[in-house]
């Protein structure tokens, strides 16, 4: 019987330590969740795809090859070009520079 209750303890034991060092979970974004009373929808022409990821926080877009598009920064200046060779930042963009996209002054 003694033996019993002490399988018992080295198990409880074993279980609250596995338990005490869990990692945390990474399921969710590092900024703080922000309650919203708007419903977003997106609308995009031929071609194009676009989604809300990360509680509207990010915006993801898929451009054919064929197609150029520009994204306007905040100001309303061009940001970002999709073209058939890649994407592009404009490194005049105060967007780019806020959302270090571009480092202005830096040679790459």
């Amino acid at each position: 019987m003694g033996s019993t209750r002490s399988r018992a303890s080295i198990v409880l034991a074993a279980a609250l330590a596995a338990l005490a060092s869990a990692a945390p979970a990474a399921a969710h974004s590092r900024s703080a969740p922000v309650a919203l009373d708007y419903r977003m929808r997106l609308t995009a022409p031929p071609g194009v795809t676009a989604r809300a990821l990360d509680g509207d926080r990010t915006l993801q877009l898929r451009v054919e090859r064929s197609l150029t598009v520009v994204v306007r920064g905040y100001l309303g200046e061009p940001f970002l070009r999709f073209e058939h060779d890649g994407v592009w930042a404009n490194q005049g963009s105060a967007t780019a520079a806020a959302k270090e996209v571009v480092h202005p002054g830096r040679i790459s």
